[in-house]
Order: structure tokens, then C-alpha cells, then sequence
């Protein structure tokens, strides 16, 4: 093949039986043909890796890995892979089903948020590709909306297929390892809106990061948008390693309390507080009904003015309906058959009212922190080493937590009256040309006297001193 062609398979029939028909889309990583098997003459999907990774081993195996992976898990809900070649310019191909329908964030770019029953459909499939990925030692590692695929067959609508498991992490030894070291210790891969916490520093890939990821899109799905979208890249991982995400129920009203519960433990900063497993996760959410049922109680996120006039006539037609019964209502009470008696009323006895027990005015607080071992100081006042449980008055409370080697971090806690409320706290490594901190020396305290206790809060602190979410 002449290099200037080696770019454009278009019209080339590779191992003799793949025919080259039009160009689908391009990725990262490869660029995706229709094609049509010569004898067979099934449309199916070539993915060949850009011209420009072609000497690259690393890319090399990474595009392999996806249709490794792909072809191991064997679960309907993962794009079916048949083979794997080399182009007539040297390059990887792999052959692949043909898919028709749209991937997910073009589906929530179009629709906007999901209604509940929907969503939840989506996410169960989702979570049983991922569950399936992880019995076969297979981290995904960039679940996003464009990575999921939507299909909608004669039989089945948005039927869901995982794409894309080119930084997927072998997790065992044995036929699934690589040879080759893709990565050096403590990179980070993945999409910083989707990316769990542990995974934006680095740390050790585990199924917990999926979950996680898994957790994120839900959100997206009813809220119509991830927890974290302010700023620049730096900003989204410092809130991701630091700020609770905002409240589900907040962004979209009268959501099912099940389905809140299960999204905020899936976004839980400590991966041993998430859900153990895909399957877990998915059986915490509510059983599958018809759509009627939570999909007429949650209330869309505000819209633009324009979207809300479309759902007026909805409302109107909903306020006919509820005039019409009315009137039938009124209408029965009036033909009331004159002849038959209404019986007499027998008095009910009056209870006396049950005491009502006094209301608690505590609140249970837990608050830990990755790593563990940080110092809390609660309201001011020394409270302890993470993880710790109190119990204290309802209201807002300030956190500060420090250890040494990382930058203190600072948060505001609100506990219920009578409720247990749990807060996890991620420190961030201290950059390693942070300035110290210069200490003055004080005054001895006078014979006599009881020594003043040290506010944590007294030290000067640089102002133009930063926290780097990567450590330096």
C-alpha cells in the first residue's frame, strides 16, 4: 500500500473477506469502517488503529487489549468482537458487530434528563456488563456516557452495549496479563468527571472505581448533569477529591429515597463504602415497574423557559381530568336514592392521645478520611484521630482535619436532629516544595499559670500557598 493511502482503508478488502465501505466515526485510538464480509454479506464494524500509533507498541497492545477483554467477558451487554487482524499498511484491525443507535450522551445531549424508569433500565444494564467485566478480573476504568452504546431493536428498547475497554486493567495473572508495562506506577487514566477519587491519585485500580463511575452516570441520567462541572480540570479533580457532591434530591425533586440512597453510596470518597459489587449496587435499586409508577413523582431540574412550555398542555390536559372527576363526584352525591335510609352513626368512643416521646436533639456524626489517622479538630476543639463517631447537637459544625504530609482540609457538616450523618474527607498529598511554615517563637508562660490551649487555627498560613491534587 502507497503511505499517502495508508490512512484511508476505503474500498481495500483486508484478509480477503472484509470490504472496506465507508468511514462511521473516529476515537482516541481508531478510526471505525463499515464493512461487508464477502461472502457471508453481513454488515459488520472494522476498527483500525490511527496511522499515527502505527509504530507505537504501547498503543498497539492497548488496542488489542479492547478486543481481548471484549471477546473474553462474553456478556450480551459488551460490543461482540469476531476477529482481530493487521491492515495491509501493518496496522491492528479488529472486526466487530455493527451497531445502530446513538451512545448515551448524545441520547441525554438530545432528550435532556431521563425519566426514573428509564434511567434505571439503562444503569441495570450497565451494571450487569460491569458485573460480568469484573468476574473475568477486567476493570473498565472509563465508563462514561460516550462508552455506552444504545441500541433499540424490534424486541428490545435502549438495549444497552459497552464499548471501549482500551485502558481496562487486567487484574489477575494468568491468560488475561500483559506483557508489556502500560502504565508507570501511579498514572492516572480515565475521564476526570467520571473518575472515582482514589483513581484520580493514582492509586491501585479495583472494581470500586467502576462502581463509582456507575454511580456518576445515574446521576447524569436524572439530574442532567455530573455532581462535579465547575471550572477547569484542576478544579474538577480538587472538588473531586474534597467537596461532597451536591444532593440528587436537590437537582431533581421527589425521586424515590432508594434510589437517592444507592447514588450517594456509589459516590461514596471511600471505596470500601461502596457497593461491594456491581450486582449489589443494582439490587439496592428499586424493582422494575411500570413507568407510571415513580416517573409521575420525580420533578424534572429546573428548565429554560422554552422547555417548560412544552409540558403546559400535559398539565392542562391533567387539570381537564381532574375537573371531570370532580364533577362525577359531585353528580353521585346528588342521585343518592331518596328511599334507602341512611343509617344511624354509632359514636366512637374518644381515645385519649398517645403520649408522644420527647423529640432527641442530638445527632450521630462519622467522619473519615483517605488516608486514615488525620486529626480531627470539631467546631475548634480537638475531637479525636479518623475514623471517629460522635454523638452532638443538631446543626451546622465545622470540620478541619490535617496529617502530616498533607494539605488540611476544611468542611461544613450539617446533622440532623436525631439522625446519623457520615462525612469522608480525601487528603491531598502536600506539594514537596510547599514552603514550611515558620513558627515565632512564644513567650514562656509565667510560673503559676495554666499554659494556653493551642488553636490549630493560629498557625499563619502562605497565602499564596495551593493544594495540588497530584502531589506535586
Amino acid at each position: 500500500m502507497k503511505p499517502a493511502e495508508s490512512a484511508n482503508l476505503i474500498g481495500f478488502v483486508l484478509d480477503e473477506r472484509y470490504a472496506i465501505v465507508r468511514e462511521i466515526g473516529r476515537g482516541g485510538m481508531g478510526v471505525v469502517y463499515e464493512a461487508e464480509h464477502t461472502e457471508l454479506g453481513k454488515r459488520i464494524a472494522v476498527k483500525v488503529l490511527l496511522d499515527k500509533y502505527a509504530d507505537d507498541d504501547e498503543a498497539v497492545v492497548r488496542f488489542k487489549r479492547e478486543a481481548l477483554a471484549a471477546s473474553r467477558i462474553g456478556s450480551p451487554h459488551i460490543i461482540d468482537v469476531s476477529h482481530i487482524g493487521s491492515a495491509p499498511d501493518g496496522r491492528p484491525y479488529v472486526v466487530m458487530e455493527l451497531l445502530e443507535g446513538e451512545s448515551l450522551a448524545a441520547l441525554l445531549k438530545r432528550t435532556g434528563p431521563m425519566e426514573p424508569s428509564r434511567a434505571l433500565h439503562v444503569i441495570r444494564q450497565v451494571l450487569r456488563a460491569t458485573g460480568a467485566a469484573h468476574a473475568k478480573a477486567i476493570v473498565h476504568r472509563d465508563l462514561k456516557p460516550d462508552n455506552i452504546f444504545i441500541v433499540n431493536r424490534d424486541d428490545q428498547v435502549d438495549f444497552v452495549k459497552l464499548l471501549d475497554f482500551g485502558i481496562s486493567k487486567f487484574l489477575e495473572t494468568g491468560e488475561f496479563s500483559l506483557k508489556t508495562k502500560l502504565t508507570t506506577t501511579g498514572a492516572v487514566m480515565g475521564t476526570p468527571l467520571y473518575m472515582a477519587p482514589e483513581q484520580a491519585m493514582g492509586a491501585p485500580i479495583a472494581p470500586s472505581v467502576d462502581i463509582y463511575a456507575c454511580g456518576v452516570i445515574l446521576y447524569e441520567m436524572l439530574a442532567g448533569r455530573p455532581p462535579f462541572v465547575d471550572g477547569n480540570y484542576n478544579m474538577i479533580v480538587a472538588q473531586l477529591l474534597t467537596a461532597k457532591p451536591p444532593r440528587l434530591d436537590d437537582l431533581r425533586k421527589k425521586l424515590p429515597r432508594q434510589v437517592v440512597a444507592a447514588v450517594h453510596r456509589a459516590l461514596d470518597k471511600e471505596p470500601t463504602a461502596r457497593f461491594a459489587t456491581a450486582d449489589a449496587f443494582a439490587a439496592a435499586l428499586p424493582a422494575e415497574r411500570p413507568e407510571s409508577s415513580f416517573d409521575a413523582m420525580a420533578t424534572l431540574p429546573q428548565m429554560p423557559a422554552a422547555g417548560r412550555r412544552r409540558i403546559l398542555p400535559w398539565i392542562a390536559g391533567a387539570s381537564v381530568v381532574l375537573a371531570g372527576a370532580a364533577i362525577t363526584l359531585a353528580t353521585l352525591r346528588v342521585r343518592r336514592t331518596p328511599e334507602t335510609p341512611t343509617p344511624a352513626l354509632t359514636p366512637t368512643p374518644t381515645l385519649a392521645p398517645t403520649p408522644t416521646p420527647p423529640t432527641p436533639h442530638t445527632g450521630t456524626l462519622e467522619v473519615r478520611t483517605i488516608p486514615s489517622g488525620a486529626t480531627l479538630v470539631l467546631d475548634g476543639k480537638d475531637a479525636g484521630a479518623t475514623p471517629i463517631e460522635m454523638i452532638i447537637a443538631p446543626g451546622r459544625h465545622r470540620l478541619h482535619v490535617e496529617l502530616a504530609g498533607y494539605v488540611g482540609v476544611d468542611a461544613d457538616q450539617d446533622v440532623g436532629d436525631g439522625e446519623r450523618t457520615s462525612a469522608t474527607l480525601t487528603l491531598v498529598p502536600a506539594p514537596a516544595a510547599m514552603p514550611k511554615t515558620v513558627k515565632h517563637p512564644k513567650p514562656p508562660t509565667p510560673a503559676g499559670s495554666a499554659a494556653a490551649p493551642q488553636n490549630p487555627y493560629d498557625a499563619p498560613a502562605d497565602p499564596l500557598a495551593k493544594p495540588n491534587p497530584y502531589g506535586g
